[in-house]
């Protein structure tokens, strides 16, 4: 499942649904508006197979807990991934 966070723009949630590309976005279609960094982590770990997409560099940082590595590699892949996108966009 593709999930995107709520600071992901209207726009690009579009162009991703019209590649036909599912997605979910972060107080619309899962979770609530306004949710924090921690309870979007614990949202995340109760869904397989997720892969999570934001605009927040800050994400990954302060991290005291030990999933800290995959968040911050996930995030930065993503963030690499995002900048091909918006080149494509």
């Amino acid at each position: 499942m593709n999930v995107l966070d709520e600071n992901i723009i209207e726009s690009q949630r579009q162009f991703l649904r019209s590649w036909r590309i599912r997605v979910k976005q972060i107080g619309h279609e899962i979770g609530r508006p306004g949710m924090k960094d921690d309870e979007i982590i614990s949202l995340l770990h109760r869904i397989r197979r997720v892969t999570f997409f934001t605009r927040d560099s800050g994400f990954y940082e302060a991290r005291p807990n030990r999933s800290e590595p995959r968040a911050r590699a996930r995030t930065q892949a993503l963030a690499r991934a995002r900048s091909r996108v918006s080149a494509i966009g």
